[in-house]
């Protein structure tokens, strides 16, 4: 480390990151390429650089491997005043980063200070302070991406601080457009909404973050039963957002002794009969989940990710949700669903049976199916991580009632409208 120079740019799509793109593409393509020759996909993309890029080296990998032409993304500003449900920060001006600045420096008091007094020993003169060690742990992902080989600065830190590294960015991510923040999960209203308006080939409703303009033209914001695949292409606090908005999951679920607990929704038998999920997500206190679907859900409490003591069983874990690259798929399905009918006469009763289909909704996120949370009822009939589509938007009720007057908090003016809100 004697010689070391820092030499990274500064919010560049680095090579390695074009490359994912250029194959989530090519994947993409052929997963869906029965779709992509009906009606190829819509793509729109924030305007920041590494954002249009990301969709540009994407839709290149869609078109070498489906040996077909797409139209350019369709750029949307991000800047303040300019509704963009893909970035929707830009609109929230009361938003704060306070619940996540106060809850990471709660746990950098914790873990940081040992290491800053071992590196200021093994460096004299250096005059390191806590609040440098997360910057220069996160030089070690970003460098050895950059350089295509470890940076050196990935073995000064321990495994333990690695994790503990780790915690302090699920810290950043859950409380501030997470559940965590009171304006977090507002900021993914608008984009739920534009989801509904293509699950169900209907015109947009929503009054929070959407572009009227843009969704009111079918140039700009196609629907019908014609248009198969949309892609959109924005940042990681946006999809947390979203996370918390459609209410995957959030909070750390408790039994009724206090104990955290790794498996939800998931009821008696269910993994016998092929009910299982990589990524089992909660929903969010005051979400309505209804009858059978609900039931072994509504017995638990819950409780806020603890930024003094981290639960190894926690599922809110950015590099899981939103590594680099990271990809949320919703699928709107046609399932065929066997049906029984009986019927009665005097001369007996009779049993026939059929086939019936139905349309569903199936989530994945980066590749893994997702569970919905009220949907057990639907698993059983449908498959694993399978939702009917008309559960799934009753869930929704958030997005559809607007963020529940979370959106017209998001409009109050800030008591300091001159201080600068850092992004990270």
């Amino acid at each position: 480390m004697r010689k070391y120079k820092y030499d990274l740019g500064t919010d560049d799509l680095i090579y390695f990151g074009a490359n994912e793109a250029f194959a989530a593409g090519v994947a993409a393509y052929n997963r869906y390429s029965q779709l992509a020759h009906i009606s190829p996909p819509f793509l729109r993309a924030g305007d920041t650089g590494r954002v249009v890029e990301t969709g540009k080296k994407w839709r290149q990998g869609f078109e070498v491997a489906g040996r077909m032409r797409l139209k350019e993304a369709l750029i949307i500003p991000e800047e303040k005043g300019y509704n963009n449900s893909l970035h929707g920060i830009q609109n929230c001006p009361a938003h704060s980063d306070e619940p996540s600045d106060n809850a990471q420096a709660i746990w950098l008091s914790r873990f940081a200070p040992n290491i800053t007094a071992r590196l200021n020993a093994a460096a004299p003169g250096s005059t390191l302070v806590d609040e440098d060690i997360p910057m220069l742990m996160s030089i070690c992902s970003f460098e050895s991406l950059a350089h295509y080989r470890t940076s050196k600065w990935c073995n000064v830190f321990s495994e333990g601080e690695w994790q503990d590294f780790e915690y302090w960015s699920d810290l950043e991510k859950y409380y501030n457009t997470g559940l965590g923040n009171p304006l977090g999960r507002v900021q993914g209203v608008g984009w739920v909404n534009e989801l509904i308006a293509r699950l169900t080939h209907t015109p947009v409703n929503d009054t929070t973050t959407t572009n009227r303009t843009l969704d009111e033209n079918p140039e700009t914001f196609p629907l019908g039963k014609n248009m198969t695949m949309f892609a959109d292409f924005s940042h990681d606090n946006e999809m947390n957002a979203i996370f918390a908005t459609m209410g995957l999951f959030g909070r750390i679920e408790m039994d009724e002794e206090g104990r955290s607990e790794s498996s939800v929704a998931l009821e008696p038998g269910d993994a016998e009969r092929g009910i299982q999920s990589p990524l089992n997500m909660i929903p969010p206190a005051g979400v309505d989940q209804r009858g059978d679907e609900s039931s072994s859900i509504r017995r638990r409490t819950w409780k806020e990710m603890d930024p003094d003591h981290p639960d190894p069983h926690r599922q809110w874990v950015a590099s899981h949700l939103v590594p680099f690259a990271a990809r949320l798929v919703i699928e709107r399905l046609e399932c065929v669903v066997p049906t029984t009918s009986s019927s009665s006469s005097d001369g007996g009763s009779s049993t026939s049976t059929g086939l019936n289909t139905t349309e569903a909704v199936r989530v994945l996120l980066n590749d893994a199916v997702v569970h919905i949370p009220g949907c057990t009822k639907s698993e059983r009939m449908l498959g694993s991580g399978v939702c009917a589509l008309d559960v799934f938007l009753e869930l929704q009720s958030y997005a559809r009632s607007g963020g529940a007057g979370d959106w017209e908090k998001c409009q109050e003016q800030p008591e300091n409208d001159g201080q600068r809100r850092k992004r990270k």
